[in-house]
């Protein structure tokens, strides 16, 4: 199709439609999705099969476990949320996301505010040690010793002092 049209100054610019660009398949392309699809199956396979499996009766698995579950069930849900005791799990880390979190915003911000606007002598030097700490690798087996010295070993108090003992905040704020 042809359209016509004027600009400012009177001229007539005519514009063609151009034909649709024909996209070619080139075995380099064909291979790569070939690539790309073997390794979705791999590793969503095993997914569905769980997913697959999870809505099944022990009768239904036991007599051909990859067979599509003739009615979802869900009572394999219900026994492992009670066996396993999830919802304490879940409030566990509802308790530990939250305390951690606030703790941690709490001193970020009190601590990156006087930096930032330069409030503190040597200010910069502080903020440069916060971020050479990020590039030092975290040291696992002090930081267990620390815990395990104070007595703060299989608390709450220790897990969440470990979340919190991290500069990031600090240079974000």
């Amino acid at each position: 199709m042809t359209t016509v049209t004027a600009n400012q100054d009177g001229v007539l610019n005519l514009d063609v439609a151009k034909p649709p660009r024909r996209f070619r398949l080139s075995p380099r392309i064909v291979g790569s999705y070939a690539v790309l699809l073997f390794l979705t199956v791999l590793y969503l396979g095993p997914l569905l099969m769980l997913v697959n499996t999870s809505f099944m009766t022990t009768r239904e698995f036991n007599r051909n476990a990859t067979a599509l579950p003739s009615s979802l069930n869900f009572s394999n849900f219900e026994e492992a949320w009670e066996e396993a005791n999830f919802a304490q799990y879940i409030a566990n880390s509802i308790f530990y996301a939250a305390t951690a979190t606030i703790v941690y915003v709490l001193t970020a911000v009190f601590l990156a505010f006087p930096v930032a606007r330069g409030y503190i002598r040597g200010g910069n030097l502080v903020l440069t040690l916060f971020v050479i700490a990020l590039f030092l690798p975290p040291a696992l087996i002090p930081q267990f010793q620390l815990v395990l010295n104070l007595g703060l070993y299989n608390t709450r108090t220790g897990y969440i002092m470990l979340l919190v003992t991290n500069p990031v905040g600090i240079i974000i704020l």
